[in-house]
């Protein structure tokens, strides 16, 4: 899959306004499909990233430079919610979370479907 150009450089972002502008026109423009082909663009820009600062010159901890990180991701409710359309029905979330129809749940409904979905993978991982 060819990747179109869409910065030829860092040169002239020597403000932190100008580098806020670059990143907020850089999501604007992020087409991924799917969470995972998200999260491979995500790594190859953060390692282009880093490669720029150290080839500027910027003191950058020895971890960092060498990669030695893990990215973490965490889910919105309601992109917890839309990942798992399509494999488990509305009703069967309902009966797993205890919460029936909430797009936007408050944090006390957050927790509840999160305690839902541990529950469920304990039940998966209990099979033999």
């Amino acid at each position: 899959m060819k990747r179109k150009q869409v910065y030829d450089g860092f040169k002239d972002l020597s403000s932190p306004d100008d580098r806020r502008k670059h990143a907020e026109k850089l999501i604007n423009e992020i087409s991924e499909k799917t969470l995972e082909e998200l999260k491979k663009v995500f790594a190859e820009s953060l390692q282009f990233h880093i490669e720029g600062c150290v080839s500027d010159g910027d003191q950058l901890p020895e971890w960092v430079v060498n990669g030695e990180y893990e990215i973490e991701y965490e889910y919105t409710t309601s992109a917890l919610l839309q990942k798992f359309d399509g494999i488990l029905t509305r009703s069967a979330l309902a009966r797993v979370t205890g919460i029936n129809g909430h797009r936007k749940p408050r944090h006390a409904q957050r927790e509840k479907i999160i305690s839902g979905f541990h529950k469920l993978a304990e039940e998966f991982q209990s099979v033999v």
